[in-house]
């Protein structure tokens, strides 16, 4: 890989972005937000950072766009990843199937062969879905004015964000952006910013997204407030949401300013190195088994740390996660080489194209 033709400031993107994920996972999992007690110091901090990190899963879709848009476009990568996700499955249902067998669901080593179907992951069962939309997206996206897909862009932002965030109601079946559609949409976004994203001072866009990180959680605490002086209801999370158009705008500004960034030649390697095992964090930490057995409720003891230490704690076991996760996912990506996963993947993939072609000429 030459890194003088990559965009380093991307691989770092994708690596803080899902550092982003575990810090939510750690912070709503593991049941520190649900132990803090409202108006504290540690309240107002770890809700401060929730809000900083909500973006992360936004920011890794609009990767998929901004980095797809000009990207071959192969079956044999979604078979690949399958195969990933497979792996992680086996790999946990096997270990709780020899250390708490008890927590291991009937048929649950079978279960670890059909992901997708068994809804095990949210995003990579509706970013498999979109993986076959994307040669649509990309012929849209390559195709259309810039000013037909500029409009098409704000379209899909009033729609799916706007509209549903000032009436607090998830009206066109986003699933508050636990869905395909909403990928989607992301998906589009990046794409269209890589093509024609106009490039200002990157010095401004970490102002824009602590802009939109102070609005989300200031939102929250104002509400609050006026909830309990005048005894008036609302919903205090109307911004913290993954459809929220100032979760949005602060993923679209982070994207902005890391894909603007130039590494150091070492440094370009490492991320490039590390960006590639970042969807195994993923596939680890969020596992459902691990979830239970590790995370879900069983940090809610930081809650009444001291606001340092909690902070602290908090960022040292989201780095031991991304670390452990991406040295998993290194072993696994070493047996898929001696195995020649990724040679099976494309020759299969052939079988299908070869199968689909001599179906067309007939």
């Amino acid at each position: 890989m030459d890194l003088k033709k990559r965009n380093t400031g991307i691989d770092m993107f994708r690596c803080v972005s899902m550092l982003m994920i575990v810090i939510l996972h750690i912070l709503l999992h593991g049941g520190i937000l649900d132990n803090l007690q409202a108006g504290s110091v540690n309240y107002k901090i770890a809700w401060t950072l929730e809000c900083a990190a909500y973006c992360g899963v936004n920011c890794y879709a609009l990767i998929s766009g901004y980095v797809g848009i000009n990207a071959g476009y192969r079956y044999s990568n979604i078979i690949y990843l399958w195969l990933q996700v497979v792996f992680f499955q086996l790999m946990s249902t096997v270990f709780f199937l020899i250390t708490r067998p008890e927590s291991v669901a009937r048929w649950g080593l079978i279960r670890s062969f059909f992901p997708v179907s068994c809804g095990t992951y949210w995003y990579f069962t509706s970013y498999f879905a979109m993986f076959f939309f994307i040669p649509f997206m990309n012929y849209l996206v390559q195709n259309m004015k810039r000013e037909q897909l500029r409009r098409m862009v704000i379209l899909l932002i009033v729609l799916f964000s706007v509209l549903p965030t000032l009436v607090n109601r998830d009206i066109f079946g986003t699933d508050n952006g636990y869905n395909v559609f909403w990928l989607m949409a992301l998906y589009i976004v990046g794409a269209y910013l890589r093509k024609y994203g106009e490039k200002h001072r990157k010095g401004i866009y970490p102002f824009i997204y602590l802009g939109c990180v102070a609005v989300t959680v200031g939102s929250r605490f104002v509400i609050e407030f006026i909830a309990d002086r005048f005894g008036l209801f609302f919903d205090n999370g109307v911004l913290i949401s993954y459809t929220s158009p100032t979760i949005l705008a602060a993923a679209v500004a982070l994207l902005l300013f890391f894909s603007q960034i130039t590494l150091p030649e070492f440094l370009g390697k490492v991320f490039f190195r590390l960006s590639g095992l970042t969807f195994g964090v993923y596939l680890l930490h969020d596992n459902p088994l691990i979830r239970q057995n590790f995370i879900a409720g069983r940090l809610s003891s930081f809650a009444q740390l001291s606001p340092v230490n909690m902070v602290v704690t908090i960022l040292l076991i989201a780095g031991g996660i991304y670390l452990l996760g991406c040295f998993i996912d290194y072993i696994r990506l070493l047996c898929f080489r001696i195995l020649k996963i990724r040679v099976i993947c494309e020759k299969i993939s052939l079988l299908t194209e070869c199968f689909n072609f001599k179906k067309k000429t007939k």
